[in-house]
């Protein structure tokens, strides 16, 4: 295995905060602490109806609606959104990804009571026990953002690994959580992803922002446009989730081509209605290495993006 080496650079300043990649300044005053006394649920606001609005240089890049909840055994929560099962949340503040067949590929998103330093085992690799996803709280302080002062966490996601009988951790993903925000960061430390960062929001009611180009403010959420979006986990070995929107109902293929733009597989090809999908990708049986997939809606291809198999 390369071994690959990464330094964390400390972001969050003692005045303000810019992230040059997004053009995003969003502190208005900084205050750090170990732990903050506030409703850890707070951090992952997922009522019915709230809306995030996420966006990369001012132009929406995502938007995400709860659209429906139910209750799971021992009290848990399950939450649809753009009416796709994504998150379970239990009594003890834990977020996991759902997965309802496939319970060793669940991840643990986040623990949103964790105090500062406090880590966690994201996912465990089921075929290599020295290979895991952990995460951990780095920063918990007190700021504004879009007008409320609230208090944050930032949440960073590495992978560890073992490489010549000794631990080691690539940095992969940072989350920054609002309280009575959701997620309001998310930055990609391990390729060139733009980050994202939340842009406006409706949170039980309250309209925070200016939201952009909303046609449809119903429960019943449909995308406008057709969209292909980030697969994750991304590296995965061997299973990954593709999701995508489509704006108009039609033919639709979802296709898998090597580096030299040779098809490898076409995952659907049938008539789709407008609305959000998602696809439980397996590679197994081919080697390690990148490819790349894309939607065809009609006669339009929508951007390509690229799938890691490690």
């Amino acid at each position: 295995m390369k071994l690959k080496v990464y330094v964390s650079v400390v972001l969050f300043l003692a005045i303000s905060i810019s992230y040059s990649q997004d053009n995003l300044h969003i502190i208005k005053y900084y205050n750090s602490s170990d732990s903050i006394d506030v409703d850890p649920y707070s951090f992952f606001p997922m009522q019915v109806g709230n809306f995030w609005q996420y966006a990369f240089l001012n132009e929406i890049v995502r938007e995400e609606r709860v659209t429906k909840d139910s209750i799971l055994e021992y009290n848990s929560k399950l939450y649809w959104i753009n009416n796709l099962p994504t998150w379970t949340i239990d009594t003890n503040y834990q977020v996991f990804q759902y997965s309802p067949s496939d319970a060793e590929w669940s991840a643990l998103y986040f623990k949103l009571d964790a105090d500062l330093g406090e880590e966690w085992t994201m996912w465990q690799n089921p075929y290599d026990s020295t290979e895991s996803e952990i995460r951990r709280v780095e920063q918990i302080f007190q700021a504004e953002y879009l007008g409320i002062n609230t208090s944050f966490k930032e949440v960073v996601q590495y992978t560890k690994f073992m490489d010549n009988g000794e631990y080691y951790e690539w940095l992969r993903f940072k989350y920054l959580l609002g309280a009575g925000l959701g997620i309001v960061n998310i930055r990609n430390d391990e390729m060139p992803r733009p980050p994202e960062y939340l842009l406006s929001a409706i949170i039980d009611g309250d309209t925070l922002g200016t939201i952009v180009g909303v046609q449809n403010d119903t429960d019943d959420y449909l995308p406008s446009s057709t969209k292909l979006f980030q697969n994750y986990p991304n590296p995965f070995n061997p299973e990954t989730i593709i999701t995508y929107s489509l704006g108009l109902s039609g033919p639709t293929s979802l296709v898998i081509y090597n580096l030299l733009g040779e098809r490898i597989e076409t995952l659907i090809n049938q008539y789709q209605s407008i609305g959000n999908y998602s696809y439980k990708l397996n590679l197994s049986g081919l080697p390690s290495g990148i490819y790349i997939y894309t939607l065809i809606s009609g006669n339009t291809i929508s951007s390509k993006k690229m799938l890691y198999l490690k």
